[in-house]
């Protein structure tokens, strides 16, 4: 992905259930607005793209391209995860330019990573999940050729498999894999009878069906496979995640994916 500009733009995902009844709801709405209206000079505007998601237990899942980890970063991303009340955090282009970042984690998180392919900046995921949350690696659903990681993430009283994927430009082989990684997500989900399945991340898939006004090889592989799948769907801001000089203004590139299960429960989208 090449970029001459990048900017923070930031995405809020809420979804209701009649199981919600904490006060987390509403902060989570009204914390919306101060998200959106923060445009603040720091490292996450220079480096990061950033999307959220709010499940129906509360819990703010957030997205963020970092362009490669750092010191600095590391700083930056634990000061945004308190400020912002995030329960868990998808990092993608989460390789290294410091060894010494290697072995760190976030205060108060556990922290999940695909570690072979750590060593390059344009290379990476990691999940990072709230202590008091139970989360364990799915290395079963895996593939180490490709950066795609899954977690099972359970509250207490809800379980659900949550994904941190990075797809790489013009890869298409690799996009295919992802999308049967999907497909084995689901079928995982089915099986041990878990409240569903949601993954975010840096796709560079262009495509209309997600506002795009251009489409991409990997957007066509994505979509095609959304629309057969039949129980998957997109979700995505009104705004592009990706900034530049395209004459278009950018492109949007950065959503999560979710199964039905979970998809139907959605509320509103900021």
């Amino acid at each position: 992905m090449q970029s001459i500009s990048l900017k923070t733009v930031t995405l809020l995902l809420v979804a209701l259930t009649a199981t919600m009844s904490t006060v987390r709801s509403t902060e989570a709405v009204q914390f919306t607005d101060k998200l959106t209206r923060d445009c603040s000079s720091d490292i996450l505007n220079k480096n990061a793209t950033m999307s959220s998601y709010i499940t129906n237990d509360s819990l703010m899942i957030s997205q963020i391209n970092i362009a490669g980890l750092s010191q600095r970063s590391l700083v930056a991303l634990q000061n945004m995860v308190c400020e912002r009340k995030v329960d868990i955090l998808l990092v993608s282009e989460a390789g290294d330019y410091d060894s010494n970042t290697r072995n760190n984690v976030l205060d108060g998180f556990t922290n999940e990573s695909n570690r072979d392919t750590m060593t390059h900046s344009c290379r990476g995921v990691q999940i990072f999940a709230r202590e008091d949350l139970i989360c364990t690696r799915i290395k079963e659903l895996e593939n180490d050729n490709i950066d795609l990681i899954w977690c099972l993430i359970s509250t207490g009283h809800k379980q659900f498999l949550v994904g941190a994927v990075y797809a790489h430009l013009y890869n298409e082989a690799e996009m295919i894999e992802i999308c049967n990684q999907l497909d084995a997500a689901n079928l995982y989900v089915k099986s041990h009878n878990l409240d569903g399945v949601v993954i975010g991340g840096d796709w560079n898939a262009r495509h209309p069906s997600w506002l795009n006004i251009v489409k991409n090889n990997l957007g066509e592989i994505l979509n095609e496979f959304i629309q057969n799948s039949k129980d998957f769907h997109v979700i995505h801001t009104d705004q592009n995640t990706f900034a530049c000089d395209n004459g278009r203004g950018g492109s949007l590139i950065d959503f999560f994916i979710c199964n039905r299960k979970l998809y139907h429960k959605l509320d509103e989208i900021y």
